[in-house]
Order: C-alpha cells, then structure tokens, then sequence
C-alpha cells in the first residue's frame, strides 16, 4: 500500500490491472483532456512502463491504482511524476462510473499529503485542461493557481496549479488547529 484515505487504498499497480486499466485508458470521456484513447496493446504496454518505473530509483515516475475499499475494486490511478520541465506534476484519472463521488478531491488531497510529507518532495504542479471544470475545482480547493499555458500536449490552454510543503504543513496546521 502507498496510501489510504477514508474511502481509498491506492496500491501499486499490477498485470492483473490490466482489464480495468484498459477500460480506463481507451475511454474518449476519461482521456478527453490528456491523450488520445488506447487500445489494447496500447494500455498493456503503458502498463508494463508504469510497472517497470517502480524498480527505477533515478526517477520520479510514480503511477499507482486507486481501489475503492468497500467494494476493493479499482477505480482509476493517480501519482506524481518528472514531467519535461522538471516539475513534480500531480495526476489522476477515475473510470467515468465513479465520476461524481467526490473520489478526486480525496485522492488529490492524500495524494499531496503522501507527496510532500512521505517522499519529501519540495513543490507540486498540477495542469488542468481549462474545459475540464470538475478538476479546476478539485485542484482549486488544494493548490494555488499560478497561471494559464498553451500546451501543444493537448492543443488547448491548461491551467497550472502548485503547492510547496512549507505552505502546505502551514494550512494543514490551521485546519487542524481551527479543526476546519
């Protein structure tokens, strides 16, 4: 296990994701705002890269699944990642039918916690497509929006979010202090 929340266990991920995690990444509504969606052979080998970058200390790669306790059954991924500009870039991404359960403010908010506080990474940056309004919201109840680029990535305008752990060990000291 890498973490838990109230309603979550996010776990490394395995071959035998691989049904779940397919449904997943050749979804058009799940992928409409980070890739084209995968086929098959697609998912089995984003898979297998994901899996393989656990055994590579020299990078922070770090894709993990998502299970939902009650029913133990997976319901997306999330983790952190070296993305190409040297930043420590948050994702998640959820089945469509788990949509709704408020799975992604929970998982951001475990997600940053076991970022900053576990693997002691210094700063955390999300990018959100600016159509994807129900993660906007999520990230804006976590992190600071800094700005708004063009990503040629996914052809369109993304929002950027960040968080250090200085800030983030203050407010998580005012909540717990205010007990908010």
């Amino acid at each position: 296990m890498i973490f838990e929340t109230e309603r979550l266990l996010v776990r490394k991920l395995a071959e035998t994701d691989i049904d779940d995690f397919h449904a997943l990444q050749q979804d058009r509504d799940v992928m409409r705002y980070i890739r084209k969606p995968m086929n098959k052979l697609e998912s089995t080998r984003e898979l297998r890269r994901f899996i393989d970058c656990y055994t590579d200390s020299a990078q922070t790669f770090l894709i993990w699944a998502v299970i939902e306790k009650l029913e133990n059954s997976f319901i997306g991924i999330c983790g952190v990642y070296r993305n190409k500009w040297d930043e420590n870039e948050l994702a998640y991404r959820f089945l469509a039918r788990h949509w709704g359960n408020g799975y992604g403010q929970e998982t951001l908010n475990g997600l940053i916690d076991h970022c900053l506080e576990v693997l002691k990474l210094p700063v955390l940056t999300a990018y959100v497509h600016e159509e994807n309004t129900r993660s906007i919201r999520v990230a804006e109840k976590y992190m600071n929006y800094v700005k708004t680029v063009y990503s040629e990535d996914v052809e369109g305008l993304e929002k950027v979010f960040k968080i250090g752990r200085i800030k983030y060990r203050f407010l998580k000291h005012i909540q717990h202090k205010w007990h908010w």
